[in-house]
């Protein structure tokens, strides 16, 4: 909550449409109409 985009969105943690959450194993790819290669991560 220390974002204050976040806080102003949410209010504070009590809120109940605030979830925490983490992505295990995460996997993507970012490419755009640029040219260069797709970078991945």
């Amino acid at each position: 909550m220390g974002n204050p985009i976040v806080k102003g969105q949410y209010g504070d943690a009590s809120n109940p449409i605030f979830k925490v959450f983490y992505i295990a194993d995460p996997h993507g790819v970012i490419a755009d109409f640029s040219g260069k290669p797709p970078y991945e991560f």
